[in-house]
């Protein structure tokens, strides 16, 4: 498929999860798998360009209310640096344990 492009960049929408991760980590000492997505919505495309022309984005995070160990609900929003709303993923669930904190934890 010459000329194809991604309409997201994957390693962006994989690096939110992460955030995601990381908050339920610090917080609850635990480590979630994905596990619901309500929605995800596209305003702008923010893939990566062979170029590198694209511009940074910037996520945030927000702590949905709702959120009781085990079950971590989390909206992600995705900014292009001009302040422009490029997406969002509303509703995503992870839901953890303790004892998958084991795969995060460096052979000794």
């Amino acid at each position: 498929m010459s000329g194809a492009s991604w309409i997201i960049d994957p390693v962006v929408v994989d690096s939110a999860l992460q955030m995601q991760l990381l908050w339920t980590r610090l917080r609850w000492d635990m480590t979630p798998l994905p596990n619901e997505l309500g929605t995800m919505s596209l305003f702008v495309p923010f893939a990566a360009t062979a170029d590198n022309s694209q511009s940074a984005l910037r996520h945030e995070l927000h702590i949905r209310p709702e959120s009781r160990m085990p079950m971590c609900h989390a909206d992600h929003a995705f900014y292009l640096n001009d302040g422009t709303l490029a997406g969002t993923i509303t509703n995503m669930v992870g839901a953890g344990s303790r004892a998958l904190n084991r795969v995060a934890v460096a052979n000794e």
